[in-house]
């Protein structure tokens, strides 16, 4: 936030929204031990969205790629006439967005991804191991077209 230029009065407010805070658990009747919460915004909270973006805010970006982010949720876009420039395109924004994540300790939900591709054949991505998902392309039918709808 300090090298955003935030005022120092919201920077101020901030750390202690996200300092200092300790959690229980509680199963039926009994109380776990108090613990610290090292990391992270509260869960639900209407911050939380803000924040995430604020922390995210140097997101990785190249001139072959295009990103969407919303809140933590992305979709990473590439388009070519050769589907070997599009892997090429992934590639290497993969290799970019990886040092990125490892910098900033964020771990992604392999198994909440996914590679949507809209072609007739199946591209291969050898560097991330994504799903391709069929039913993922709302509109289309197997053939490609708008048929379906």
């Amino acid at each position: 936030m300090i090298k955003l230029n935030f005022p120092s009065y919201i920077i101020h407010l901030v750390n202690s929204y996200l300092s200092d805070r300790t959690f229980q658990v509680k199963i039926l009747a009994t109380l776990s031990r108090i613990g610290t919460v090292s990391a992270g915004s509260p869960q639900g909270s209407i911050l939380s969205p803000l924040l995430y973006n604020i922390y995210t805010h140097d997101f990785p970006t190249t001139p072959t790629v295009d990103v969407c982010l919303f809140a933590d949720d992305a979709a990473i876009i590439a388009q070519a006439c050769n589907p070997d420039m599009v892997r090429r395109y992934l590639q290497q924004y993969l290799k970019k967005l990886q040092s990125w994540l490892r910098k900033w300790r964020i771990k992604i939900n392999v198994g909440k991804s996914q590679a949507i591709i809209f072609k007739k054949d199946n591209i291969a991505i050898d560097y991330v191991n994504l799903n391709y998902s069929e039913t993922a392309s709302p509109g289309f039918d197997k053939s490609n077209t708008w048929e379906s709808l």
